[in-house]
């Protein structure tokens, strides 16, 4: 067929070259799977979704039902000038505006009081989850947490200590509830948590709650704690939204995928991230790798075009060759990295508010452990190290890496805790003190 020898060997020179070309491309596009660190299973998918099958009650199913009390709420203009100080202020000095509100608001809320009461509640279907899911009950409770605290500051001026902290335990299961999502989810569970706690300090300085009383607090509280779920809960639900509106976008190359294993590839650091976050994110601060950011260029075109815009920055672990090889695999990703670019969500964020969140869960229990001591001893210890392990599990602890315990200081009106650098600081009234300016919510 081909008459001349000389392009006989040109084509066969140039067929052993594209077979190389072929068995390279072959080789490098599966070595940039096998090449990424193995998962450890951690994120087991399968068992993260079988606890969300449907058939058992949800208390969203009952929160929802407080939505059109919103909707109508958010259209009367009056009540943009309630006072919500209040609940951290005398009920003797209220408005008549405030206390028209709440007593309008608090009968259409008592969905939120049946749904406390089951065990089982998330607003969102993991299996479901997305960028575009609606959080409409979680975003809602920070009013219903604001209405409610208004409604024990009355309920205190009463005295009615029994009804006040059932309403306590109300909105603390709620606040559990709103953290069984995703991290959205979970730093609205926080702030609910943050924004009680100094009304619940006011609340202890009444004199005329007993031993016995504090004591039943002190164990519904822990019980109510252990029955938050772990910040790692939310990470998966945040991992699946990531998977659900992510892998679509993958899949907008299908050519390219099937040519370079793009999505497999996609897939596997998109798990060796959030692995790696759920490894530690339970830990205390002390018990954690240091938090580092990784910041870089993107080696893609639009690089060259607009440096800013394919700029990587997010935040990992510092444990040595393990980060070190999760930062290459990061980089094994290649026309998806805008993805990954785009939506990382704000990690470190959440990290801090779970490190406040322990210890504002520590200092509930340490508030009530002093009162008690208070009360039995007539006086509050010498020493944090005193109510330890009679009257409080734990020594509340500060938020960074040395985990060293907060200070101690008797003032005048009792005593103050707080970090060296003064940045948290908490007040424990001697039973009887004035509630008048000792607080300003934050």
């Amino acid at each position: 067929m081909f008459k001349s020898p000389r392009l006989k060997k040109i084509i066969l020179a140039v067929s052993v070259v594209l077979l190389c070309l072929a068995g390279f491309f072959l080789w490098w596009r599966d070595w940039r799977v096998a090449s990424m660190p193995n998962s450890e299973g951690s994120l087991n998918v399968e068992e993260f979704l079988a606890e969300y099958e449907g058939g058992e009650p949800n208390a969203f199913d009952e929160y929802r039902k407080t939505l059109p009390v919103f909707i109508k709420l958010h259209a009367n203009a009056s009540y943009a000038n309630v006072n919500y100080n209040m609940a951290y202020d005398d009920w003797e000095n209220v408005d008549e505006l405030t206390a028209a509100y709440v007593a309008e608001m608090m009968p259409q809320l008592q969905p939120f009081a049946a749904g406390s009461h089951l065990e089982k509640g998330f607003e969102i279907d993991p299996h479901r989850m997305n960028f575009e899911t609606l959080l409409e009950v979680t975003q809602e409770s920070r009013e219903y947490a604001r209405i409610m605290l208004l409604e024990t500051s009355r309920l205190r001026a009463e005295g009615n200590w029994d009804e006040v902290w059932s309403r306590y335990g109300e909105l603390l299961r709620v606040s559990g509830h709103i953290r069984n999502g995703c991290l959205i989810s979970l730093l609205v569970g926080n702030a609910i948590y943050k924004v009680w706690y100094p009304q619940f300090a006011l609340f202890l300085t009444d004199k005329t709650l007993t031993v016995e009383e504090l004591k039943r607090f002190r164990g519904e509280l822990i019980l109510i704690h252990q029955q938050f779920p772990p910040p790692s809960v939310a990470m998966k639900f945040e991992y699946m939204g990531m998977r659900n509106s992510l892998i679509p976008m993958v899949e907008q190359h299908p050519w390219l995928n099937k040519l370079t294993r793009e999505d497999e590839v996609f897939d596997r650091i998109l798990s060796l991230y959030y692995e790696h976050w759920l490894k530690y994110v339970d830990r205390p601060a002390w018990d954690i790798p240091p938090l580092v950011e990784h910041s870089c260029q993107s080696s893609t075109v639009a690089n060259w075009i607009n440096p800013q815009l394919s700029q990587c920055r997010w935040h990992h672990f510092d444990t040595g060759a393990e980060s070190d090889a999760l930062v290459k695999a990061f980089h094994k990703v290649s026309y998806t990295q805008k993805y990954l670019r785009a939506f990382m969500p704000a990690l470190q964020a959440v990290l801090e508010s779970q490190k406040k969140d322990r210890l504002y869960q520590q200092m509930s229990l340490v508030q009530l452990g002093m009162h008690i001591y208070y009360r039995e001893q007539g006086d509050f210890p010498k020493q944090l190290e005193d109510l330890v392990p009679e009257y409080i599990p734990e020594l509340p602890r500060t938020l960074d890496e040395t985990g060293d315990v907060l200070l101690y200081e008797r003032t005048a009106e009792g005593v103050l805790i707080h970090t060296t650098d003064m940045k948290y600081a908490f007040n424990v009234y001697v039973p009887g003190a004035s509630i008048e300016n000792l607080y300003t919510p934050e």
